[in-house]
């Protein structure tokens, strides 16, 4: 499978995987809150972003996450968010996307905020088609919507299969 990076303009140099400190804030590849477009040949269009763990665990592979801050650059799961001073509301319609691998406390990684994701954490049964918001009751997982109901909070995205061992395929449109 091959993906390549769609940005013009400059270098990034992270890989995909990353979790560790930035080695130079100031250099303009890879700056906190940039967005990283790439199209693979499978998957299609896609967009990352990066972002800082300011939460109180790792993020592991289909956590679905909030930014906690206006500029995009930190994100932790909805219980921290409301340990931290959101409210539920807030908290819920700041969906930030979805971990695509480990994130630990305090380092940066990328996180996925369009296109589609194989694994998402999810809170009970979907079906393909549901529209997806944060779970309210579970960290670090989504919830579907009700088929034919408007969603509560900001959307996530839409169940592009059915949900298996709590995991569902998402098309991300953070």
């Amino acid at each position: 499978m091959a993906s390549r990076p769609l940005n013009n303009g400059y270098v990034l140099n992270t890989s995909l995987d990353f979790n560790g400190v930035l080695p130079n804030l100031n250099f303009p590849a890879d700056a906190q809150g940039i967005v990283r477009n790439e199209v693979d040949d499978d998957l299609g269009l896609r967009e990352f972003i990066l972002v800082k763990n300011v939460g109180t665990g790792a993020f592991a592979n289909g956590d679905c996450l909030v930014f906690t801050n206006n500029s995009r650059t930190q994100v932790m799961n909805y219980a921290d968010a409301v340990a931290g001073g959101f409210s539920i509301g807030a908290a819920l319609n700041r969906v930030a996307g979805v971990a695509i691998g480990a994130i630990s406390v305090g380092q940066w990684g990328w996180i996925q905020t369009r296109g589609y994701h194989a694994a998402v954490k999810v809170n009970g049964a979907c079906a393909n088609g549901q529209m997806l918001t944060l779970d309210n009751t579970a960290s670090t997982k989504c919830a579907p919507v009700a088929l034919g109901t408007a969603p509560p909070y900001a959307t996530l995205g839409v169940a592009v299969g059915a949900a298996a061992a709590n995991l569902v395929p998402v098309q991300l449109f953070v």
